[in-house]
């Protein structure tokens, strides 16, 4: 799939996500929710996002007139009727991730995403190199916690990540999932949109192979309007 970085004046052409793209350039003006947790790392939350607008399947279509350069591999836009360079831009991301296979299978889940192929997801190395540690290290952290409780005989399906951590670490979390303020959000960008009192986790629904999966509150969403 060729997209065409929305960048100020003349626009280059590059393929998104393929191995040989070391690292997503991302709008930073973006309206689209699911765009914005992508920049922040917050693999996550993305199913749930395009589950709960409905954004797979809608054909969206933006008229943007384009005059092409394949030589110099340059194309400029002209953009009319309000539309910007990053909804375009978006719009194509968007798309591309309704066709991922991971979060495809997790939107017919509701949004619900196994925790293994996020941790597999080839989206990670595409990422900026902090946001890259930030996701590996809670995916990982909790894949610990998930497994310890495990072998302590403790349940696991159906409790909050909050809850299950609380017990092994003796740690205290916010009982509510909440989302309303700048610390908030902070704390949805250092966790990779994984805070532990809006994250639950089940198991998958339908598999057969009886593995867990993460299930993010919608109020946490709010997170990403902030």
């Amino acid at each position: 799939m060729l997209v065409y970085n929305a960048l100020p004046g003349s626009y280059e052409i590059v393929k998104l996500i393929y191995d040989n793209v070391r690292q997503l350039i991302l709008p930073q003006d973006t309206r689209s929710k699911a765009v914005k947790a992508l920049a922040y790392g917050a693999l996550a939350v993305i199913p749930k996002i395009l589950s709960k607008e409905n954004a797979c399947g809608k054909n969206a279509h933006l008229d943007v007139k384009a005059r092409v350069d394949h030589a110099a591999k340059k194309v400029e836009y002209e953009f009319e009727g309000g539309i910007k360079p990053s909804d375009v831009y978006s719009e194509l991301i968007e798309e591309l991730l309704c066709g991922d296979k991971v979060f495809s299978e997790a939107v017919s889940r509701g949004g619900v995403v196994k925790l293994d192929d996020l941790m597999r997801h080839r989206l990670i190395n595409k990422l900026g190199d902090m946001v890259k540690v930030i996701i590996q290290d809670e995916l990982n952290d909790m894949r610990n916690v998930i497994d310890k409780a495990a072998r302590l005989g403790l349940r696991v399906d159906g409790n909050y990540y909050s809850d299950i951590k609380a017990i092994i670490h003796h740690e205290d979390f916010p009982g509510q999932c909440i989302c309303k303020g700048e610390n908030d959000k902070r704390n949805f960008i250092a966790h990779a949109g994984l805070l532990k009192n809006c994250t639950k986790i089940v198991r998958c629904i339908g598999d057969q192979s009886n593995e867990y999966c993460i299930d993010i509150d919608e109020e946490e969403l709010k997170c990403l309007g902030i």
